[in-house]
């Protein structure tokens, strides 16, 4: 008669603890896919708070902006900071004094035109037919406006 009492016993105890553990799993499990959509898609969520980040960061930072007369074109050059490893694409707005603007891209997307590595530098050329008239270069992380540099005379 006891025996029979200590086998249902034991087996509630083994329910019990088998209820607790399943609950600690699915409750990391839970913890670590929301932690996983909220790391990878935080410009999506809150576009807001990335450009934030990204302007309070400044992950890049256009170092010259110059026309070259002799070339025709316009010279960009720009530094990455050593953070900002996600990003993969950035952009260019040329602005003229007539108020038109020009975008390009440099990274995905264009193989002669990537980006530079983490630390590093890259300086990009830009051809322009009225050359005289474009006077502000400005670069976006996504719509994020990062940086903003006139545009002056090559030396």
């Amino acid at each position: 008669m006891f025996s029979g009492m200590r086998r249902k016993g034991l087996a509630n105890v083994i329910g019990t603890v088998f209820i607790v553990l399943l609950s600690i799993v699915s409750a990391g499990l839970v913890a670590f896919i929301i932690n996983g959509v909220i790391n990878s898609g935080s410009e999506e969520l809150s576009p807001g708070l990335f450009c934030i980040d990204m302007q309070t960061n400044e992950p890049f930072e256009i170092v010259l902006a110059c026309k070259d007369f002799s070339e025709g074109e316009l010279e960009i050059s720009i530094r990455r900071a050593l953070h900002g490893e996600k990003i993969e694409s950035i952009n260019f707005v040329i602005g003229s004094s007539e108020g038109e603007s020009t975008t390009w891209i440099a990274g995905d997307g264009c193989e002669s035109c990537e980006l530079p590595s983490i630390g590093g530098a890259e300086t990009y050329f830009f051809p322009f037919e009225n050359l005289e008239s474009q006077e502000e270069a400005t670069l976006y992380i996504g719509n994020c406006e990062i940086d903003t540099k006139d545009v002056g005379v090559c030396s």
